[in-house]
């Protein structure tokens, strides 16, 4: 026998209120998602030696399911239209019964004045239908506990699902800003960065700008992306430096990044209140650098791109602008070891499992910083 709550859970009410509906979507997503989430950790973790295109392919796939469980729970809990009635529910219907009974109850009248030899030709009147017993119904149930807190669960749910549209809005505002503060770099550079697309089979030619409230480049627009660039990346980094964080950006833009991080974005939205969900959008992040590093990796050495990045990370710490607190998150990760990560994996130095890196790995770390 299955439990009364799983019952109710695979029954759930066809309610038309939103609230309700909302209720049991967000319930059936709770054990949804933790199952995605499951399964692409437990993917990820036996393929630690893939590549992170792999392990990005997974996360990503992973953030499609959820948001199809979404999308067919919410079909699946919708009022059902009611069927037509067939003739033999009309026969059930008590209006009949009431005329059953009459005819019944003159037929047996007419069977009292006839004879005996005429009453016994006639048929007998039908057995009375045996009346069911009442069932007892508990008072509380799964289901009027969903109705009574959906109110509570929509408001707290709305709430939140605001604020975070509010705060991407906010986000996206900033980067139009940026984007008409920008001024097309020289002519020069843009044939630098048409020759490097091409080198990494980019069939796109991406516009390249410049802003002075930057401290570091990065990819805006999914239909006509565009690289905008600090003025520091510039003046302060050497063409090779430099020509490998142009190849980053443009492995971005050949691998669709910016319109899967829309749709991660939208879904961190929609989906906040589940942590699988930022477990997932927190692989993709991380997979999406590792794998454009990768591509980098394919044009210049492990050693010029670690160079490179670290020269990065120092214009960030002195360039003083009003977008530098931001800047300086979205170049060394969102957190302080996010950079030391990469420069590990640019270096191929694993951590031990202990949580110590390798003897070595810091020489070549410093070594890398003092080059």
């Amino acid at each position: 026998m299955r439990p009364t709550w799983i019952v109710a859970l695979l029954d759930a009410p066809q309610s038309s209120s939103v609230a309700v509906q909302c209720s049991w979507l967000m319930l059936h997503f709770l054990w949804q998602g933790a199952a995605i989430g499951v399964l692409v950790f437990i993917i990820n973790t036996l393929a630690a030696r893939r590549s992170a295109q792999f392990r990005y392919s997974v996360a990503v796939m992973g953030l499609f399911a959820m948001l199809a469980c979404v999308a067919v729970t919410w079909l699946s809990i919708q009022p059902k239209q009611p069927a037509p009635t067939s003739i033999a529910q009309s026969l059930s219907n008590p209006t009949f019964d009431l005329i059953e009974q009459t005819a019944a109850f003159e037929l047996a009248t007419t069977v009292d004045v006839l004879p005996p030899e005429a009453s016994s030709a006639l048929p007998l009147p039908p057995a009375p239908r045996p009346t069911s017993t009442p069932t007892y119904m508990p008072t509380s149930t799964p289901g009027s506990t969903i109705e009574t807190w959906a109110p509570t669960a929509m408001l707290i749910y709305t709430t939140g699902v605001a604020l975070m549209l509010f705060r991407l809005a906010i986000s996206a505002i900033g980067v139009g800003r940026l984007q008409r503060l920008s001024q097309p770099v020289a002519d020069q550079l843009a044939r630098r960065v048409e020759n490097l697309a091409q080198e990494i089979g980019l069939r796109v030619k991406p516009a390249v700008t410049t802003c002075e409230r930057l401290v570091v480049p990065f990819v805006v627009g999914v239909l006509k992306p565009t690289i905008l660039l600090p003025p520091a990346a510039l003046s302060g980094m050497t063409n090779s430096e430099l020509e490998a964080i142009l190849v980053h950006e443009l492995a971005h833009i050949r691998r669709c990044d910016p319109l899967i991080n829309w749709i991660q974005r939208i879904a961190e939205a929609l989906l906040f209140f589940h942590p699988a969900l930022w477990y997932v959008s927190r692989v993709i992040t991380v997979e999406r650098d590792n794998s454009c590093d990768d591509i980098v990796l394919g044009t210049c050495q492990r050693d010029d791109y670690a160079r490179a990045l670290i020269r990065l990370a120092e214009l960030c710490t002195n360039e003083a602008t009003e977008y530098a607190p931001i800047a300086a998150l979205a170049a060394t990760g969102a957190r302080p070891s996010e950079l030391r990560r990469r420069l590990m994996r640019i270096l191929d130095v694993a951590p031990m499992r202990s949580g110590m890196q390798r003897p070595g790995a810091g020489m070549l770390i410093a070594c890398a910083i003092a080059a």
